[in-house]
């Protein structure tokens, strides 16, 4: 157990220079020295709480924030900051804190897409007046068995790679869940909730496919690790947001979320920007990091427009031509819209390269069927011979 305590008055040993105390031996009497801590972290039990949530709580990590939640408590705090009239803030009641943990609880629901391990979240509260234990919200990833075992072979390549390592992508389909709970009374019982749905395509990688000699050791401890989120949904509009494994307070206004392991700011809300342009400095490396890693993500990109109609459509007959429509619209979803307005700056560059780079390639990324949707082809913009005979005895839909 680790407690933070910048007053140096809580916490035994606590001075200026070490304000807080780790206890490690929990199990060795600790409880028993400190009984009316207990229960602040559910170490005595909930009343009427299944067997089963009592063993989720005995893993992971608790938090305990003290939260001030009377004016003379935040009069007297010395680490409550001032606001900019100069006055303290309002006491956060349990109110101010239910309306923050429903309005980040969404968050967190879109944070789940790169991570390795965590494929589950739940948010708990304790009703006041009560011992009963209860779940407002529950996001939840699922992943089907065979993409699950390239998952983990994926993340076995990410270890074992080195300077010299071959590039490495994977593609899979991710179904999001999330349920909403309409009562708390009710919640534990499996009534009043609602279970919705989303499928999601989900590519990772590492290393650059157009570039497989680029050299990644000049930033320690990092990898060059690239991912890509869009939604199986052409109704559903999303405005792309940056991701470094969490999601980042940039948006990059492309059909998809992009995840890259890139070097941030101090703050990590951006990221690192060369302080002086008109000098070269040690931190030019971490902009020659972002830079070759946002080509490894042009490369990872085109792979991914390339491969999606396995994922996105069905290669063989379809029985409705608004179904197959409906695919297709799905799949031309995810390329790049340079007309939009929205796009700026590299993510601009970036959409202009993988255009480029489809043409540059002659990919095969345009969809042709005959009049009986029998077969369905995806063609590179060729005007040879080939593609133009194909081209004139079947349909473009």
């Amino acid at each position: 157990m680790c407690i933070l305590d910048p007053h140096c008055k809580y916490a035994p040993g606590a001075n200026t220079l070490k304000p807080g105390r780790r206890f490690d031996r929990l199990s060795n009497g600790f409880w028993q020295k400190f009984p009316d801590l207990k229960s602040s972290y559910l170490q005595q039990g909930i009343e009427d709480c299944p067997q089963e949530l009592q063993d989720e709580l005995k893993g992971g990590s608790l938090f305990r924030f003290p939260l001030r939640h009377s004016h003379e408590m935040v009069k007297a705090s010395q680490i409550v900051p001032l606001e900019p009239s100069g006055v303290k803030p309002s006491p956060l009641d349990a109110k101010k804190i239910q309306k923050l943990l429903d309005k980040w609880a969404p968050c967190m629901k879109q944070s789940m897409f790169f991570l390795n391990n965590v494929t589950e979240i739940k948010f708990f509260v304790i009703e006041e007046g009560s011992h009963q234990l209860d779940v407002i919200h529950h996001f939840s990833t699922t992943i089907e068995q065979d993409d699950r075992i390239q998952l983990n072979e994926f993340h076995r390549a990410l270890t074992d790679f080195r300077l010299g390592s071959a590039p490495k992508t994977i593609m899979y389909s991710l179904c999001l869940c999330e349920t909403q709970y309409q009562q708390v009374r009710t919640r534990l019982k499996g009534a009043g909730k609602l279970v919705m749905k989303e499928k999601w395509l989900i590519q990772q990688g590492i290393g650059d496919l157009q570039n497989q000699s680029q050299k990644w050791t000049f930033m320690k401890q990092m990898k060059p690790r690239h991912g890509i989120a869009a939604p199986l949904d052409a109704t559903k509009t999303l405005d792309g947001q940056v991701y470094c494994f969490l999601p980042l307070p940039i948006m990059s206004h492309l059909p998809m979320h992009i995840n890259g392991h890139f070097t941030l700011n101090t703050a990590r809300r951006d990221l690192w920007r060369s302080t002086d342009p008109t000098r070269a400095t040690p931190d030019d490396l971490k902009i020659t990091w972002n830079n070759n890693l946002m080509h490894a993500i042009e490369s990872s990109y085109h792979h991914f427009l390339i491969n999606a109609p396995h994922r996105t459509c069905q290669l063989k007959s379809y029985n409705s031509y608004d179904q197959m429509r409906s695919d297709l619209a799905t799949y031309y979803h995810l390329f790049p819209d340079l007309t939009s307005g929205k796009l700026e700056g590299i993510w601009l560059d970036l959409a202009k390269n993988i255009h480029k780079s489809l043409i540059q390639y002659n990919s095969h990324i345009l969809a042709v069927t005959d009049h009986k949707m029998s077969d369905q082809l995806f063609l590179p913009d060729d005007d040879d011979d080939d593609g133009g005979g194909v081209a004139d005895q079947q349909t473009t839909p």
